[in-house]
């Protein structure tokens, strides 16, 4: 078994009372703007202004508003730990909206001191061209299984009007077009999972190419997940910022669809203990501690959990430590 690479980075935590509020919230974003650009009707439009703590102390998110209903903002995170990543879901209204759209997010923060950043966003919804529905969704499929699942996209203008191609290539599944019957102007999208589609979540755009001259693609996404006959929770463990010598102990919930066996875990570092267990179940708890060294480090390290299921079945999970000499105070 080949034993997982444990990276050791180091550290460039940054005390927040050595900047200034304004400094200190723009900085865990790593955007402050996004443009959509051309979208169709009742798309399926979503962006991430993504957030990464590099500081000693955690972030904790209030709250944040926008300045137009075109835009719907989800926090994804409120507490933001040491080396943790959050994030602003921001989702463009294409079903109730129409015309150039354009929004002011304000995000604030409490903790560790007031501020406010602002994040904007902008695009164009076509009022003549619809996509239903607005995703192509394949839900939860067991790995090795194919699935197939459409769209419609339709243009409601009086020109001739048809898709003429495709443009994205995904390792989870094969995507085509036909026309739909006789109308000219509408056309079906078929999207059909591929049987050897890699473990867990994904969410792509495809862009559809078509003859409008005012406008020829336009994004389409897909989505899905693959499961696995064996998963871990959480997918990411977090030992926090610790002091050197102090051991952080955590669990690790390693769940089948029929009870198995774990055969071993890695990695071996002798920073992290753990007990294998021995008999066959359908779901195993493992308690994982972490024993920092003496030296300061940022410390990822994948986990990998083999089973007795078959070739090749494991679950990996990322565990994530900061070791530093202390904690400063903010």
């Amino acid at each position: 078994m080949k034993r997982a690479a444990l990276v050791l980075i180091c550290l460039n935590l940054i005390p927040v009372g050595d900047m200034t509020a304004k400094d200190w919230a723009h900085k865990v974003f790593k955007v402050h703007r996004h443009d959509f650009g051309d979208v169709a009707r009742n798309a399926k439009s979503e962006f991430v202004f993504e957030i990464e703590n590099p500081f000693t102390t955690d972030l904790h998110i209030a709250g944040v508003r926008t300045s137009c209903g075109c835009t719907t903002p989800k926090i994804l995170k409120k507490t933001i730990t040491t080396y943790e990543k959050g994030g602003i879901l921001t989702v463009y209204n294409t079903d109730r909206f129409q015309g150039r759209r354009s929004a002011t997010l304000t995000v604030t923060f409490d903790r560790p001191h007031f501020a406010e950043v602002q994040l904007t966003v902008q695009g164009n919804i076509r009022n003549d061209i619809e996509i239903n529905p607005g995703v192509i969704t394949f839900g939860a499929v067991d790995m090795g299984q194919t699935s197939e699942q459409k769209a419609q996209v339709r243009y409601q203008g009086r020109r001739s009007w048809e898709v003429v191609g495709l443009r994205g290539e995904s390792e989870y599944f094969d995507i085509d077009f036909v026309r739909l019957g006789n109308h000219s102007n509408a056309f079906e999208i078929v999207a059909r999972l591929k049987t050897n589609a890699p473990v867990g979540y994904f969410q792509e755009q495809v862009t559809l190419m078509t003859n409008h001259p005012d406008g020829s693609e336009f994004p389409l996404s897909v989505e899905g997940r693959i499961v696995p006959p064996v998963v871990i929770g959480p997918a990411v463990l977090h030992f926090g910022v610790i002091q050197p010598g102090q051991t952080v102990s955590k669990k690790i919930v390693v769940r089948g669809k029929k009870p198995f066996r774990i055969v071993s875990i890695e990695p071996k570092d002798e920073r992290f203990s753990f007990q294998v267990p021995t008999e066959a179940k359908k779901i195993h708890i493992v308690p994982l501690s972490f024993t920092a060294g003496t030296d300061q480090a940022k410390i990822v390290e994948t986990i990998e959990v083999v089973t007795d299921i078959g070739a090749g079945i494991t679950a990996t999970c990322q565990a994530s430590a900061a070791v530093i000499d202390s904690i400063a105070s903010n």
